[in-house]
């Protein structure tokens, strides 16, 4: 039982690391310029429709 709160402790600590380093280099990319902002913008719509879709089906 404490080995799979520990799994799933260490699996969530991962997603939210993963997704601040995504958002930040998000921020990074879109501070660069008005065409790398459209990047940035395209590539947040994309991951966005993604967890969406994944979390509605």
């Amino acid at each position: 039982m404490i080995e799979h709160l520990m799994i799933m402790g260490a699996w969530f600590i991962g997603v939210v690391a993963a997704a601040t380093v995504i958002i930040w280099l998000l921020i990074k990319l879109a501070s660069v310029g008005e065409r790398c902002r459209l990047l940035a913008g395209i590539i947040a719509f994309i991951i966005f429709a993604n967890v969406a879709m994944y979390a509605f089906s």
